[in-house]
């Protein structure tokens, strides 16, 4: 038992202390336990022992450690982590963590890239040194901070919309920090080759040429101290290309700064760091399985290949020879010397042994006898299976709510011998994204995709959701009751857009052991959400059109209820490229009543067929009366 072990290892550190206080391993006891109290967020009595290491023990040979740990816990700290780049009407989302600080002021400046771009500023990696220009707007971000030297995270949206380049700054009564934006109307792809790179620059929005766009591009040799900058003006095509300035065999960094009336692109990177020339030849290694158990057999297969300096070839009768290192002890458990076949190919077993470290395994290539290597990160792991001790449940109360409405959360814990959790410890998360549900239709190939990718469902029609990334909504830490339950009210608000909420329970039991577990709840603006697939998109005068009606429930169930389906016609004269305004066709409507819809899809067919000797197009409005 992994708590067991963590109370008797404590114990036994505090008895060294208190029956040999003199002894050398009585500070190394004391340091261990404070870092463990440290681990475990109890911060306080961390800094009394370090404190008290660095009072009684000044000759300790780890003191300088000892005092950077109190440093680490005393001191304040502030960083922030968000995008570099932001499009145009795009709300960024940024990361605030800090620690000893119970406000951070923070403030957007202006800055002129162009300037540091033309003075050799690496602009991505030295943001810190960026200057700082004028105030845009400044406000101060309250984190509650309880003075246990606890670790605050927290988000922030970034509030400026207008084309530039900025920085945003964190400032508390000490510590600072500092990050570039860039909101941009300008988007730019750059394509490496030995001697160079090409440049194109143009509008996200339309992909039309940045004609008149300044590009700046600072060249990096590798191991150099400055920047070598060269700057040009794109013509009608968008397009710039740039020499390599230190020859084709050398490799160098780039960064390319793409400025047009205001509006700015950023983009760095790397050439000739993965060319044939400095890495003669490719492995592409896996086993059977990702991961494994001690004293299982791991069966693994490698492709090797080389290039001949136009394309990758099979290395093919040739030795090579493999060595797989273990985690943590960094021991070798296969080394061999093996023959490729004509294919390139060479495949071998493992048995790892019973008490094989745990861990992520990895592998090394060497041609023989040529002795270039290829290392390879991760093989496989190796993982010690645990059966959990109690499972969490977290439950919202209906399938689906509407906005404005409170969602009731319950989270219950229960050991799998009957009993709750009671008094365990629950750090839960609700995180919150847009979401929009929708139906299409596949195409007449269906059974070919549903073959080729069983797991995504094909049928003949399929409902799709997308949205936004998950943000942190709201968080707490909160004990279960008696019962092992603990409920919760997540508020919504109407002007929301269709929402998802997902949340995040983690518990811990008076054993420490912890479980985790989670459930995601739809919020909708409707009750009902109304899908039309037409049977065929044209028709001849004097046919009747079939217009499938699928409804569903916001939680994706099939629904019954009445409605009203209008059909509109737009007609299009032969000497017009451009429809005219749709008008409303009254013969052509009709209503479906709930007799007709059975398990949410109904066929809805227009009282009488549409014959205007022209061509139409049908477009759709649905009121449902169960709305």
């Amino acid at each position: 038992n992994r708590s067991t072990d963590q109370e008797r290892i404590i114990a036994a550190f505090k008895r060294v202390v208190k029956e040999q206080p003199a002894s050398r391993e009585a500070p190394a006891a004391l340091s261990r336990l404070a870092d463990h109290l440290d681990g475990q967020q109890q911060h306080l009595d961390a800094l009394e022992l370090y404190r008290g290491i660095e009072r009684d023990y000044a000759s300790f040979d780890q003191i300088d450690n000892v005092r950077s740990r109190i440093r680490n816990i005393v001191e304040e700290r502030v960083d922030l982590s968000g995008p570099v780049h932001l499009p145009v009407g795009k709300k960024g989302q940024f990361s605030l963590n800090c620690r000893n600080l119970a406000k951070v002021t923070l403030e957007v400046h202006t800055t002129d890239l162009p300037r540091s771009a033309r003075e050799g500023v690496r602009l991505e990696t030295d943001q810190r040194s960026l200057p700082r220009g004028e105030l845009v707007q400044t406000w101060v971000h309250e984190t509650k901070d309880t003075g246990e030297h606890k670790q605050y995270s927290g988000q922030f949206e970034f509030p400026v919309q207008k084309e530039g380049a900025y920085l945003v700054v964190a400032r508390g009564e000490k510590a600072q920090e500092q990050r570039l934006v860039i909101v941009s109307g300008l988007a730019a792809i750059v394509k490496t080759f030995p001697t160079g790179v090409l440049v194109f620059v143009a509008d996200p929005a339309t992909g039309a040429p940045a004609e008149g766009a300044t590009v700046i591009l600072g060249a990096k040799e590798e191991n150099a101290r400055f920047l070598r900058i060269e700057e040009k003006t794109l013509g009608p095509d968008g397009l710039a290309r740039f020499e390599s300035p230190v020859g084709a065999d050398t490799q160098w960094s780039y960064q390319v700064l793409a400025t047009r009336s205001g509006s700015l692109t950023l983009h760095t990177g790397n050439v000739g760091y993965n060319s044939p020339r400095t890495n003669p030849f490719q492995v592409y290694a896996y086993a059977d399985r990702p991961v494994y158990r001690p004293a299982q057999t791991v069966h693994f297969r490698a492709i090797l290949r080389s290039h001949d300096g136009r394309q990758y070839q099979p290395l093919a009768a040739r030795a090579v020879k493999i060595t797989v290192v273990a985690p943590r002890t960094g021991k070798t458990v296969f080394d061999r010397e093996l023959q490729l076949d004509r294919f390139g190919c060479v495949a071998d077993d493992l048995v790892l042994d019973k008490d094989a470290p745990l861990g992520q395994y990895q592998a090394h290539f060497w041609t023989v006898p040529a002795g270039t290597e290829h290392h390879q990160p991760e093989l496989f792991r190796v993982e010690e299976y645990r059966k959990p001790e109690f499972e969490v449940q977290v439950r919202g109360g209906l399938p689906y709510y509407q906005l404005g409405q409170k969602v009731p959360i319950s989270i219950q814990a229960k050991y799998y011998f009957g009993s709750p959790v009671s008094g365990g410890k629950v750090a839960w998360r609700v995180y919150r994204k847009d979401s929009s549900r929708s139906w299409r239709p596949v195409h007449e190939f269906g059974w070919f995709c549903k073959e080729e990718s069983p797991d995504r469902g094909y049928e003949r029609h399929r409902r799709y959701r997308g949205g936004s990334a998950w943000t942190l909504a709201k968080e707490g830490t909160d004990p279960l009751d008696a019962s092992g339950r603990l409920a919760i009210e997540i508020e919504t608000e109407k002007s929301w857009p269709d929402t998802d909420l997902k949340i995040d329970a983690e518990v811990t039991d008076a054993s420490r052991v912890v479980n985790s577990g989670s459930s995601v709840v739809v919020v909708t603006r409707c009750a009902v959400q109304v899908h039309l697939a037409p049977a065929r998109r044209v028709y001849f005068p004097g046919e009747k059109a079939r217009i499938d009606v699928y409804t569903e429930s916001a939680s994706g169930d099939p629904v019954t209820f009445s409605g009203t389906l209008r059909v509109l016609r737009a007609i299009r004269e032969r000497s017009e490229s451009q429809l005219k305004t749709p008008v409303e066709d009254p013969l052509a409507s009709s209503s479906f009543s709930r007799a007709r819809i059975l398990s949410g899809r109904s066929s809805a067919e227009p009282a009488r067929s549409l014959s205007v000797p022209t061509s139409r197009r049908i477009c759709r409005t649905v009121t449902p009366a169960a709305r």
